[in-house]
C-alpha cells in the first residue's frame, strides 16, 4: 500500500543501515517509497538489493530524490549530526531512540529546528505496544492514578546474539549506551501516560562483570506534575527479556506484562476495589514485534499529511525525555559502586 499527500507517493530515506536500520526499512516498504543511505556503502547496497529499493552513497544524491521525510537509525552519537542538514528539506524527521546522546546535543537540534518548516519526532514505538495499549486503556476504569511500577530486563550479551556485545552502542557512554538511556521507553510512555514528570531519586550502577563502561542496572523514582509517584527498574543481567509495568488508581489497578522474544508473550490484567477478581484485558502469545513499529510509521505518514499526531512523540517530548534520563544518570552512585 502507499500513501500519497498532496504532493504525489510518500517517499521516505532510511539513514543508517544496521539492525534498527534495516528493520525500519523493511517495514516502511509495504507503506510508501523508501531509499537508504549508510556510510558503509556496501552494507547499503545490500540492503538495497534485499528490499529492491534505491540506494545513495552520499547526502546530494538523497537530496535530489526529493524525500518527503527521514528517518534517523545511525548511532546515538550522530543522531543530531545526520539530522541537522535535512531540516528545510524534508517535511519530517524520525529520529531513533534516544533523541541524543547528550543533552547538549538535543539543545542544538531543538535551537535550529525554529523557522526550519520540519517537524521531528522521536522513535518511541512502545507507545504503540499492546501492553502499554492496554494500560492507556485501563487508565479510564482505575480512577485518579496514584502510583506506577515499571520493570525491563534483558541479557546484554543475548541482545543480538550474532554480535560481539561489547561493539554495541549500549555498552559504551560516548555513543550513548547504558540501561538508562537504552531502555528510555520507559520514561517516555509513563510521562506519555500520566504527564510530565522530575526525578526523585536515582541509583544505578554496574553490578555485573560484564565488559562496559556503562550501567546494567538501575532503579529509578519519579515524581508526575499530576501527583503520581512512578518506580522504575531496569537492567542488563536478566537471563531473557521481560518488561512490564502496573498503574495503581483509587478505584482499581491495571497491569500489563511481557516474556520473551519470538515468541513474546504479554498478558494484561484489570483488578477494580469493587471487585478484586481480575479481568484479562490481554493473553496473548506469539505477539508480532513489527506491529508496534507499522503504527508509529503510520502516524508518521499521516503526520506529514496532516500535521500531527497526539501519539508520536514530539521533539519537545523526546527532549524533555532524554533530559530526565540525564538528570537521573547526573545522580547515580559511581558506576564501579556494588560490582562484583
Amino acid at each position: 500500500m502507499r500513501r500519497r499527500s498532496g504532493f504525489g507517493v510518500v517517499k521516505v530515506l532510511v539513514i543508517g543501515c544496521g539492525s534498527i536500520g534495516s528493520r525500519h526499512s523493511r517495514l516502511l516498504k509495504s507503506l510508501c517509497d523508501v531509499a537508504v543511505w549508510d556510510t558503509d556503502n556496501g552494507r547499503a547496497q545490500a540492503l538495497a538489493d534485499t528490499l529492491n529499493v534505491n540506494c545513495f552513497s552520499n547526502f546530494d544524491a538523497a537530496k535530489n530524490w526529493q524525500p518527503d521525510g527521514v528517518v534517523i537509525a545511525v548511532p546515538n552519537e550522530f543522531h543530531v549530526s545526520v539530522a541537522l542538514p535535512w531540516l528545510g528539506h524534508v517535511r519530517s524527521i524520525l529520529v531513533e531512540k534516544p533523541l541524543a546522546a547528550t543533552v547538549t546535543d538535543a539543545e542544538r537540534l531543538m535551537t535550529s529546528i525554529k523557522g526550519s518548516g520540519t517537524k521531528v519526532y522521536g522513535a518511541c514505538n512502545m507507545r504503540f505496544h499492546p501492553g502499554v495499549r492496554m494500560l492507556k486503556q485501563g487508565l479510564e476504569s482505575i480512577g485518579t492514578p496514584l502510583f506506577a511500577r515499571l520493570h525491563y530486563g534483558n541479557s546484554l550479551p543475548n541482545m543480538r546474539p550474532n554480535s560481539d556485545y561489547r561493539k554495541l552502542y549500549c555498552a559504551s557512554r560516548v555513543a550513548g549506551g547504558g540501561v538508562i538511556l537504552d531502555a528510555i521507553h520507559e520514561l517516555d510512555y509513563i510521562k506519555w501516560l500520566l504527564g510530565p514528570a522530575t526525578m526523585l531519586t536515582a541509583a544505578a550502577g554496574r553490578l555485573s562483570d560484564l565488559d562496559i563502561d556503562v550501567e546494567d542496572w538501575a532503579c529509578l523514582t519519579l515524581c508526575h506534575e499530576s501527583g503520581p509517584r512512578t518506580e522504575i527498574q531496569l537492567d542488563y543481567l536478566r537471563p531473557y527479556k521481560r518488561r512490564g509495568g502496573e498503574i495503581v488508581g483509587s478505584m482499581g489497578a491495571v497491569s500489563w506484562n511481557s516474556e520473551g522474544k519470538s515468541p513474546e508473550i504479554i498478558k494484561s490484567d484489570l483488578v477494580m476495589v469493587s471487585d478484586t477478581s481480575p479481568r484479562s484485558l490481554l493473553d496473548q502469545l506469539g505477539v508480532n514485534g513489527d506491529d508496534a513499529f507499522v503504527s508509529m510509521y503510520q502516524c508518521f505518514l499521516s503526520a506529514m499529511q496532516s500535521g500531527g499526531s497526539s501519539d508520536l512523540a514530539s521533539i519537545e517530548e523526546a527532549f524533555d525525555t532524554l533530559r530526565l534520563a540525564w538528570d537521573c544518570l547526573g545522580a547515580v552512585l559511581p558506576l564501579d559502586a556494588g560490582r562484583k
